[in-house]
């Protein structure tokens, strides 16, 4: 009998004109009463100018996260990751710095985190088995990941800095050897904020009910080790 616990952690982006608290409070709701797991969310404040600064903190505040739901199920937990814009980010930086976590999926939606995932490190991840699947949600609407990223990068990359845009490009260079477990959908009305706005919100939730459903009920083939 499987004796495994399914639990979602939900990252928010930079702080941003709409209410993060609120979302993240409303997801985790709705994840616990609708998709009947437990849920909880990691809430941190940087602003788009000094996120550098405080970016190994907070991922180290995620580990600490996962360490306690770790210790709290007995190892039995199945993290999924439920991840906005700098939270994809943080994500690759989490197993990228901490590789002894190992999370079920990764849902990254309009995602900041770098689009080839052989730089972002999903690529190896996935083949190490650090993570099981990741799901895209993209859109060619997203103008802050069309402009501002490659701006970013442009003005800072040479410092290591700036931002991605897999979230409006969709993940490029997959291996062929794990790209059956990455999963791409594409809402190109949404812009990079408006995921969450109230009238996009059920359409969001439902994406990832179907990305959980898939986690949660498919028999997928074994990972490449």
């Amino acid at each position: 009998m499987d004796h495994s616990y399914d639990v979602a952690i939900v990252i928010p982006g930079i702080q941003t004109a709409f209410d993060q608290t609120a979302w993240c409070r409303r997801v985790q709701l709705w994840l616990e009463l609708r998709c009947e797991l437990w849920a909880d969310s990691l809430q941190y404040r940087v602003r788009f100018f000094d996120r550098w600064l405080f970016e190994s903190r907070n991922v180290r505040k995620l580990s600490d996260k996962l360490n306690e739901v770790a210790a709290l199920s007995e190892g039995r937990a199945k993290v999924t990751l439920i991840c906005h814009s700098n939270g994809g980010e943080m994500a690759c930086d989490l197993l990228r710095m901490f590789p002894h976590h190992k999370l079920k999926a990764i849902i990254l939606i309009s995602s900041a985190c770098d689009a080839d995932f052989r730089a972002n490190g999903l690529n190896e991840h996935l083949r190490d088995g650090r993570v099981q699947r990741v799901h895209c949600l993209c859109s060619r609407g997203d103008l802050v990941l069309r402009y501002l990223a490659p701006a970013s990068k442009l003005l800072f990359g040479w410092l290591g800095l700036g931002y991605g845009n897999l979230g409006y490009a969709g993940p490029r260079s997959v291996d062929p050897d794990v790209m059956r477990f990455v999963h791409v959908v594409w809402r190109n009305a949404f812009d990079h904020g408006t995921w969450f706005e109230p009238s996009n919100l059920p359409t969001t939730e439902k994406l990832i009910k179907q990305a959980l459903n898939e986690e949660l009920h498919a028999n997928r083939a074994p990972h490449p080790s």
